[in-house]
């Protein structure tokens, strides 16, 4: 996965079988952490990762794309 222009992926916990990320807003300035914008997480009822959005968070395009390509990365390393 390549690096996000607007987003970290912290990993945060790993569960039994799987992992969970946090997704943050990369810091605007060295001594500030980025905001928490939800977590990636798996969803046992679809069998794969899913991006779980904190309430009142806005997405672009770009900063969707990058959710999805790593959830792909995720789901695929997942099957494998």
């Amino acid at each position: 996965m390549k690096e996000s222009k607007y987003l970290e992926f912290v990993h945060v916990e790993d569960k039994p079988k799987t992992k969970v990320w946090e997704v943050k807003r990369k810091a605007l300035e060295i001594s500030n952490d980025g905001i928490s914008l939800g977590y990636i997480k798996y969803f046992g009822r679809w069998r794969q990762y899913a991006f779980f959005p904190h309430e009142g968070t806005v997405w672009n395009h770009e900063c969707l794309m990058d959710i999805i390509l790593f959830l792909n990365y995720e789901n695929d390393l997942r099957k494998n």
